[in-house]
């Protein structure tokens, strides 16, 4: 199927012939691989090859530096590793000194095993049809295998637990955050997809929940003398536009920065490798914000969220910056992002095991899986667990596709109908009911008043008696037809005045329920059509997406 038909078929979603059908659905885990303890989901250690290809960072860095820093592995263990063929390059191994040139594919073995995330046993369907199967993400599970995630993934999980193969992912969510998740049925579905994203005609909405109460409108703001924190009055929007800067490159995190603050990044490294000056890592960014509610109960506001460019962190700076983080999300404000020995003792205990017990010893497998579970619920039970390592007050609620001109194709907007049933046919539907029941009224009386004067014996000719029967056969009809007719408008429901889906009945996370009032729908449709026509009238031409069929393996630890 061509991109022209898929846009084609895209198109038919803004008419309004589509059915939301959305379901639960269940997996089933393998107990070989799963083990679920206190409300967490293990993953088994296994081992694990990886390969790398070079790394435009690594060109004209000894082997032995660039895995120690690019691993976090301490000097002893790397040199041990790369001495027993451990860790090799282009299928070889090399010494300690070997210089990348940039042509290289890194290869080494591990066993390993995922971190823990919250255990679910089933997952929300949103919507599904030949072309998309959307799903609610939830919370602290990564999309796509990356770094110290492999099996607890949601791609790996759909495809193994729930036997949905074949899938495309169109784009992606952050670990921690839920939401909107877009699978593509089709290759065409997901090129088509990807090239509309590449030419920013893809849009992404968020609800967030705050600390603290939001200022609400222009007379309130503490930032009166920033000039890239503006307010909107006539749309009650703040606008934030300031740049994302990588302050650890290796980590890929980005800290909001003034305009006019921006400045190269020294690259951080472990050994001697301080030389190394890159260029400036950092990208404009622009979010709009507005005020939704506020709870007293638990001090926190709602904020709509919509970013115009697409940056890593982006809402969690420009909120960071407004002075409202979102709660849950300690670990990004207040974590040592820079600290290098992370992991480092993680590394040496592991080895020790191998020395102990040998590579290849079975026993390693289940001595690892022991240690690494009771070691989690030890510090899970001390609090020394990072807080917002699982999850953030972040949700993904709204997407929207911009096909042409005219037409904007609302992933969240979506009617509750079924395909191939357009609003004129729905009125037929009704119509159809409304005779067929004053048919039926009609004989109902007719029954009536014959059964009447069959009983007073008034009339009771075979003519008549005929007449009657004949009647009652046409009553059963017109009730089989009605209840027909009535499954149809059943199946289609009422076609509601607006194009936008009830938000409080659907796929909106627990703790957007104390905000929720009269208002809150009205208000947050406003917020969607204000900020797409925004959206697309100030497109960036430099927010670029990476296609979502290109993931990175072997990207360091998290």
């Amino acid at each position: 199927m061509r991109s022209k038909n898929i846009l084609f078929n895209l198109r038919q979603y803004t008419t309004g012939n589509l059915v939301m059908n959305s379901r639960i659905i269940k997996g089933n885990p393998n107990q070989d691989e799963v083990i679920v303890k206190e409300g967490y989901r293990f993953i088994k250690p296994f081992e694990r090859k990886y390969e790398v290809k070079c790394k435009g960072r690594w060109m004209g860095r000894k082997l032995l530096d660039t895995y120690m820093y690019e691993y976090t592995v301490p000097e002893d263990v790397c040199k041990d590793m790369i001495k027993k063929g451990l860790i090799k390059v282009n299928d070889e191994i090399k010494s300690e000194d070997y210089i990348f040139t940039g042509t290289e594919v890194l290869q080494y073995s591990d066993i390993r095993t995922d971190r823990a995330v919250i255990n679910f046993d089933q997952i929300e369907v949103i919507h599904e049809d030949d072309l998309f199967f959307v799903i609610n993400k939830p919370q602290s599970i990564p999309v796509h295998p990356k770094g110290r995630y492999t099996k607890n993934t949601l791609t790996y999980i759909i495809k193994n637990e729930y036997g949905m193969s074949g899938l495309r992912l169109l784009h992606r969510l952050d670990k921690v955050t839920s939401g909107v998740l877009l699978f593509g049925k089709t290759t065409p579905v997901a090129q088509t997809f990807t090239r509309l994203m590449g030419t920013n005609q893809v849009k992404k909405f968020y609800l967030a929940r705050v600390t603290g109460r939001f200022p609400h409108d222009q007379d309130e703001p503490p930032w009166q003398n920033d000039p890239e924190i503006h307010y909107d009055k006539e749309h009650g929007v703040w606008h934030v536009t300031k740049s994302l800067q990588c302050v650890n490159e290796r980590r890929g995190i980005y800290r909001a920065i003034d305009n006019n603050q921006l400045i190269p990044v020294q690259e951080q490294v472990l050994t001697d490798l301080t030389g190394s000056t890159v260029a400036e890592k950092y990208k404009t960014a622009h979010t709009l914000f507005r005020f939704l509610g506020y709870d007293a109960q638990s001090n926190t506001s709602l904020m709509f969220c919509a970013p115009i460019t697409g940056r890593t962190h982006q809402l969690r700076e420009h909120l960071r910056v407004l002075g409202h983080q979102i709660v849950h999300d300690d670990e990004h404000l207040v974590q040592d992002l820079t600290d290098t020995q992370r992991g480092v003792h993680g590394w040496r205990h592991k080895m020790e095991i191998f020395e102990r017990l040998g590579w290849n010893n079975k026993d390693i497998i289940e001595h690892m899986n022991d240690e690494n579970i009771n070691e989690f619920l030890e510090k899970k039970r001390d609090g020394e667990l990072i807080h917002g390592e699982f999850k953030i007050d972040l949700h993904a609620f709204h997407y929207c596709i911009k096909l042409n001109k005219t037409d904007t194709l609302d992933m969240m907007g979506l009617r509750k109908r079924p395909r191939n049933i357009s609003e004129g046919k729905l009125k037929k539907y009704q119509e159809k009911s409304r005779k067929r029941q004053k048919k039926i009224e009609a004989r109902e009386k007719a029954i009536s008043l014959g059964q009447m004067v069959m009983k007073k014996d008034l009339k009771s000719d075979e003519k008549y008696q005929a007449y009657l029967e004949k009647v009652k056969l046409q009553q059963e009809q017109d009730r089989a037809h009605l209840e027909l007719v009535e499954k149809k408008i059943q199946q289609v429901g009422e076609v509601p005045e607006e194009s936008m889906m009830d938000f409080e009945t659907r796929v909106l996370p627990e703790w957007c329920a104390a905000f929720q009032g009269e208002e809150f729908t009205k208000v947050l449709r406003e917020c969607v059509e204000h900020s797409k026509q925004y959206a697309y009238k100030h497109n960036h031409e430099d927010d670029g997406v990476q296609e979502v069929d290109q993931i990175d393996e072997g990207e360091v630890d998290e």
